[in-house]
């Protein structure tokens, strides 16, 4: 991690960030440029004669540079010590997903209609109930692993998954009342047609990402890009492709639902894992074309 983002407390650059870093590295000058004038003026304290120490500018060449390293000492030094004793151990990889302030999430569509989900939901006495409802149970899930922290849910959807944002409202009405979702389609809907390319829709999930991490987003809403978590559990499989790798960046934690159990697991993205999932997709374009060409 960067050294300067430990005086910035999170990884959003905004104008207030980028006036801190100047500043520090600016006293980090002034603080270096002391020591070599301190160099100079050390001798006047140890000789003997008409010179005099010159106190003044003693403590003026000195204090800079004392000052930064107390704050290296008792601000960075404490912050770096408490990210090393919360690092999970073993494999390296978080076995659980903190709460997060903020969701982003794909619908696909399920194979009931909206108002029969929608009915129930309101029928339901638990959310866990809700959990084995085709194609949106799971984000049912991973919307209430958040509950108590969870402040806004943006749920990216197309033309046929659109409807099914009434779902995600319902529950969260019932469940988490407080709990904003997002209408604003220039954040969350995904326009599709027939002949947009997969790749198309890849970079059209990623700008969306782009959108909401944005730092006039954010600052609307008083939140860092570490408070919001995305889950790459529903939508296509472009769209989630698109979530993966809109989310490749170290402030931003990524989420799955398990099918079976419905636990909510966090996902490292290592290079191997993008291959991985990079070869499986271009292995099914490649099968998807071999079939087109044996049918032409």
């Amino acid at each position: 991690m960067n050294v300067l983002r430990l005086f910035l407390s999170d990884q959003t650059i905004t104008r207030k960030n980028l006036l801190i870093t100047i500043g520090v590295l600016t006293w980090f000058g002034v603080a270096t440029n002391g020591l070599f004038e301190l160099w100079k003026l050390l001798p006047t304290l140890f000789m003997e004669g008409p010179l005099v120490a010159d106190w003044r500018n003693l403590f003026l060449y000195l204090f800079p540079f004392v000052a930064f390293v107390g704050v290296i000492i008792f601000y960075v030094c404490p912050k770096v010590l408490s990210m090393i004793s919360a690092a999970p151990t073993g494999s390296g990889k978080p076995d659980h997903v903190v709460p997060h302030k903020g969701v982003i999430l794909a619908l696909s569509t399920p194979g009931k209609a909206h108002q029969e989900i929608i009915t129930a939901i309101q029928g339901s006495t638990e959310p866990e109930t809700l959990y084995s409802e085709w194609s949106i149970g799971q984000l049912f899930k991973a919307i209430y692993h958040h509950k108590g922290l969870l402040k806004h849910v943006w749920p990216l959807t197309t033309g046929d998954s659109e409807p099914f944002r009434e779902c995600i409202e319902e529950f969260v009405k019932k469940y988490m009342p407080g709990v904003k979702v997002c209408k604003n389609s220039e954040l969350c809907h995904l326009d599709s047609n027939p002949k947009q390319s997969e790749f198309e829709m890849i970079e059209m999930t990623k700008a969306k990402l782009s959108k909401i991490y944005s730092a006039e987003n954010l600052n609307t809403l008083n939140l860092k890009r570490s408070d919001i978590i995305v889950d790459v559990t529903g939508g296509t499989k472009p769209i989630s492709i698109g979530l993966t790798f809109g989310a490749l960046d170290s402030a931003t934690d990524i989420q799955y639902v398990e099918q079976k159990n419905y636990g909510v697991i966090p996902l490292a993205i290592t290079p191997e894992i993008v291959m991985d999932k990079m070869g499986e997709y271009l292995l099914e374009l490649y099968a998807r074309l071999q079939e087109t060409k044996s049918r032409s």
